[in-house]
């Protein structure tokens, strides 16, 4: 995750470097972002399934040196299409290692108090469709609606500066500023822009 975030905005830069034209950069960053995440999204699936059968701990250091073993070579490769094809090789290497991380944890709580707490993604919306179908999924695994927490934010905010609350989040609402934090709406381009302000944005 710290890899993908961190590598992502540098990626036009070094695609650049490897010729790619000036006029293709957004299109081949997106086509590379795209596979890999199609890619760590397979990996997460097969991974937590696997997880059942198989320690997940073994399986966490499995992909760990994996992914690592797969970033190394990246700074070397002399054209897009291998780094292209490492990208993948990272999604479907690495890409299921916070699922892990979250079995992991989960079987540290003892089987009796076991549940789903909250729900948590980030990235983009959730369409009004995929929402209520998770609310209707968890009602009927669980007998209640497990709350998903929503917000807006970026790295650079640490991470996020606006949050809902488990009784108000909703697809499409994004909440108000949390503690310490101010935002504001400012015209730009006949279109709302919202600016954070608080101890947590970077400078």
């Amino acid at each position: 995750n710290f890899i993908g975030r961190s590598f992502t905005p540098i990626l036009p830069l070094h695609l650049g470097v490897l010729g790619v034209a000036p006029d293709r950069l957004a299109s081949a960053t997106g086509a590379l972002i795209a596979a890999y995440s199609l890619a760590a999204a397979t990996s997460a699936w097969y991974l937590g399934r696997l997880s059942r059968t198989r320690p997940p701990r073994g399986l966490l250091l499995i992909t760990l040196v994996g992914g690592a073993a797969t970033v190394a070579p990246m700074a070397l490769v002399p054209s897009y299409e291998m780094i292209l094809g490492l990208a993948v090789l990272l999604g479907l290497v690495s890409g299921g290692s916070l699922t892990l991380c979250y079995t992991i944890g989960g079987l540290m709580v003892p089987e009796t108090v076991r549940t789903t707490a909250f729900g948590f993604f980030s990235g983009a919306a959730l369409s009004p469709f995929v929402w209520n179908s998770l609310d209707e999924l968890s009602v009927r695994e669980t007998g209640y609606r497990v709350p998903m927490l929503t917000g807006l934010g970026a790295t650079e905010t640490a991470p996020f500066f606006m949050s809902v609350n488990p009784h108000t989040s909703r697809s499409g609402h994004v909440g108000l500023p949390v503690l310490g934090n101010d935002a504001k709406l400012v015209p730009n381009n006949g279109k709302l822009e919202v600016r954070a302000k608080g101890p947590n944005v970077m400078p």
